[in-house]
């Protein structure tokens, strides 16, 4: 301390003081000083050079001697235009000239075709052939891996790797053994949305009457109506309450005879007491094939498809990670079951393109899941329903341990957590509905002093859930 005292003699601080805050100068020649932004005329159009170095609005100029009044100048007549953006009229970093470019209309052509020919009188790109292979850029490799897959590259003569499937004159070479072999493969990739499918679901004509009923008979309300009545030993409507799982009752018959003198034949009238529940799930469509009697009697636990979950590796779902590539190098990589990523419901149901690429499925996926995520037990059913229905999906994993703010205030993701009565709702509604597992993916608990994980893991289980996920921390 003596050492630094009297190499410090001028300096005013105070070693006695234990808490005493570090000073440290900075060097002149680190010293930044702050840019000013000079606008740069090169990268300026023309009209903005008029705004910025002519104005818009020129007082200078003498306006003519006249008896009239000066015009009147309202409030915003004064006011620039600001120029908009960084880097004014910047070009893009790289743009291929169209002149020196075939045209993709006549790119793909094939010897056996008749001679294609662009219908746009605008078209900039080149359309003769022997001039653009004069100009053709080299080939950056010798094996087209679309031409060894497919038997045809959709590129022809533009194709950068196009030595084995182009002639001399550039016609495109089509392998036709292979190309039929690829029409007959089923696709690659599944569970892609038909337009048909979209605007059903956008017009609001799809048929939800399964989930419907299912919800109705899972609403709180109703169950605490079936207890009182239950209670006080009253019988029950059947046209009034319909419960899905219920004990499916045969209509009664009302049998009337009649004797006639003329035939002396018996005529028997029988009318059947149909309840509404069951009259919603008929389909005005002929069916050629067995009846199926799903709607009427629900699925026993033991009589859904099956997910043999043990001593297998799963690929978590990942948001903005876990995509269709991604999940296709975990595959080669020894993964066993895949999920897609988290799906909002409600986007679902309204046919959206963008949440409907996250349900998408390779072919190398033995064991495919979807994870949706929601707040409301209609929502969720109904999507359960959709899904089940309309893709190739293997089992429906429902996420309840989203921390995202938008979602957990919405009541969606770990916010159901704190909702128990449409938590019981959603996960016996959403089990019944479906024919394959459901999984449920949870945290302990919302807040970090108050785990509840523990007491949920046996209800998850008597509301028909296969498999519960825990990620072992709080919502942060």
């Amino acid at each position: 301390m003596a050492e630094c005292s009297e190499k410090c003699e001028n300096c005013s601080f105070d070693f006695s003081e234990d808490k005493q805050k570090g000073v440290c100068s900075i060097k002149e020649e680190f010293i930044v000083e702050d840019h000013v932004r000079q606008l740069s005329e090169k990268r300026l159009t023309e009209t903005d050079k008029q705004k910025v170095f002519l104005g818009t609005n020129v007082e200078n100029v003498e306006a003519p001697l006249s008896d009239e009044p000066p015009v009147k100048k309202f409030k915003h007549d004064d006011k620039k235009e600001k120029l908009r953006g960084q880097n004014k009229a910047r070009p893009p970093p790289f743009k291929a000239p169209r002149e020196l470019s075939l045209c993709p209309w006549i790119a793909d052509q094939t010897t056996a075709e008749p001679e294609k020919k662009c219908l746009n009188q605008r078209c900039a790109f080149l359309h003769d052939r022997k001039e653009y292979l004069k100009i053709r850029p080299v080939d950056i490799g010798t094996e087209c891996h679309i031409f060894n897959v497919t038997g045809k590259c959709p590129r022809g003569t533009t194709c950068r790797m196009g030595l084995r499937h182009l002639t001399k004159d550039g016609f495109n070479i089509v392998d036709e053994k292979r190309f039929e072999e690829h029409k007959k493969r089923s696709p690659s990739t599944m569970n892609r949305l038909s337009k048909d499918l979209q605007n059903e679901l956008r017009k609001h004509k799809y048929d939800f009457a399964k989930a419907e009923a299912i919800i109705k008979a899972n609403d709180p309300s109703r169950r605490k109506m079936q207890l009182q009545y239950s209670k006080s030993g009253s019988e029950i409507d059947n046209g009034e309450i319909c419960e899905v799982g219920a004990e499916y009752q045969k209509p009664k018959l009302e049998v009337t005879e009649t004797t006639d003198t003329s035939d002396n034949s018996n005529s028997v009238n029988a009318g059947s007491n149909v309840s509404a529940c069951d009259m919603s799930h008929e389909s005005a469509k002929p069916r050629i094939g067995p009846v199926d009697d799903s709607d009427l009697i629900r699925l026993r636990r033991s009589e859904k498809r099956k997910v043999d979950w043990r001593s297998k590796i799963l690929l978590s779902p990942l948001t903005t990670v876990g995509n269709l590539p991604f999940r296709r190098i975990c595959k080669e990589y020894g993964a066993d079951i895949t999920c897609g990523e988290m799906a909002l419901a409600p986007k679902i149901l309204k046919g959206a393109q963008e949440e409907w690429a996250l349900v998408k499925r390779h072919e190398c996926e033995d064991v495919f899941g979807v994870q949706l995520c929601g707040n409301n037990p209609g929502v969720l059913t109904r999507c359960a329903q959709l899904l089940n229905r309309e893709i190739d999906v293997d089992y429906i994993d429902l996420n309840l341990g989203c921390p995202i703010d938008l979602i957990y205030r919405q009541g969606g993701g770990s916010g159901m957590l704190n909702r128990l009565n449409v938590l019981e709702t959603v996960v016996k509604s959403v089990s019944q509905v479906l024919d394959i597992p459901l999984s449920i993916k949870t945290r302990t608990g919302v807040y970090i002093d108050r785990p509840i994980a523990h007491n949920l893991m046996p209800k998850f289980h008597e509301w028909g859930v296969s498999m519960i996920t825990v990620s072992a921390r709080k919502v942060p």
